[in-house]
């Protein structure tokens, strides 16, 4: 997000802020450093950690020990894509893409906004983020099953334990005032205080989920 944040700025691609408000709640603001001096060098060094993470720890031997195929692109390539798509997003929408919100979207108009009647989309240009976050991941996910050898399905979770979690990490996601998508990517890319901070709870709270997992794995929990 950081590295292609910086690319979008001279487009007018910037999230607009009301006066004053970047200085408080954005890195750069507070320091008063040009956007761009920041988010090419945090950028450049969060590649460089992922790139090394995924040497010590390949996804091959993970996916194998977790008994899930080895897809054929690198999860270092792949999340380069997912960054590459904050410029069309930004062209089409003028906002970061968020996967929590574009879930509340259809919720809300669903229920006529009986649900979150702020997320309702009541014109199709309200629909953009929507049709950009869920018909790519459809697109990617065929992509890489497509171009991966001998793909076979992981088990996967029953229906009541997938929607009890997608129920959970929707709330957890409003609470936080946005998901993965929205904190980790847009708002990385933006260097928001409040994105920087969710996007460490999000993959801490995730290591320690993984960690109690296996270890009831081991113990022979199902």
């Amino acid at each position: 997000g950081t590295v292609f944040g910086a690319p979008k700025k001279p487009w007018g691609l910037q999230k607009p802020y009301p006066k004053g408000e970047k200085k408080q709640t954005s890195v750069d603001g507070r320091l008063g450093f040009k956007y761009e001096t920041l988010a090419v060098p945090a950028g450049v060094l969060l590649l460089g950690i992922s790139y090394g993470l995924e040497h010590v720890f390949p996804h091959v031997i993970e996916s194998a020990r977790d008994g899930v195929p080895v897809l054929s692109i690198s999860p270092f390539w792949s999340s380069l894509a997912v960054g590459l798509n904050q410029i069309p997003i930004r062209i089409i929408k003028k906002t970061g893409q968020g996967g929590s919100t574009s879930v509340m979207n259809f919720v809300s108009t669903v229920t006529g906004g009986l649900i979150s009647p702020q997320h309702k989309m009541t014109k199709i240009a309200d629909a953009y983020q929507l049709l950009f976050v869920f018909v790519g991941i459809g697109s990617g996910a065929w992509l890489l099953i497509n171009s991966t050898p001998d793909y076979a399905a992981p088990k996967g979770y029953s229906p009541v334990a997938s929607a009890i979690g997608g129920f959970l990490g929707i709330f957890g996601s409003r609470i936080a005032d946005g998901c993965t998508c929205g904190h980790g990517i847009s708002g990385m890319s933006e260097l928001s205080f409040s994105s920087i901070a969710g996007a460490m709870s999000i993959f801490a709270g995730g290591i320690f989920a993984g960690v109690v997992h296996s270890g009831l794995l081991t113990v022979g929990y199902q």
